[in-house]
């Protein structure tokens, strides 16, 4: 198992993003999981949902990027765990890659290069 984190603000597009390049990333024969963020209370799959458009887009399993029109700062200078910036508008001052959103292409390309192997997230394991 391979594992990529997504993270953006909130209207960001985060689930549009998401919902247009899971369909590429499993025709290209991949098994493809999400796991959704929820701040409160709610039912999984519900239509309409983003855990619900997320399985409707080709996810195995559910389980619970930059716009400029959202008016919030980038978020990669502050985290160096960010390895490319998908948006609907040129970032020059960009630091990491920059694909396009309707790149889905380009950015089933990213995720397939940087997810790492779930053994490489989180802390050292402590058990040798």
């Amino acid at each position: 198992m391979r594992v990529i984190g997504l993270a953006g603000w909130s209207g960001s597009g985060k689930t549009t993003l998401v919902t247009s390049v899971i369909p590429v990333l499993v025709g290209r024969g991949l098994k493809v999981a999400t796991v959704k963020h929820a701040h409160h209370e709610f039912d999984t799959d519900q239509p309409g949902k983003d855990s619900w458009l997320h399985r409707k887009a080709g996810a195995s399993e559910v389980a619970i990027v930059f716009r400029a029109a959202v008016g919030k700062p980038l978020l990669h200078p502050d985290d160096d765990c960010i390895v490319a910036v998908a948006t609907d508008a040129p970032l020059p001052q960009a630091q990491v890659p920059v694909l396009m959103l309707d790149d889905h292409a380009g950015i089933a390309n990213v995720f397939e290069a940087e997810a790492l192997p779930l053994d490489r997230i989180g802390p050292p394991r402590s058990d040798g």
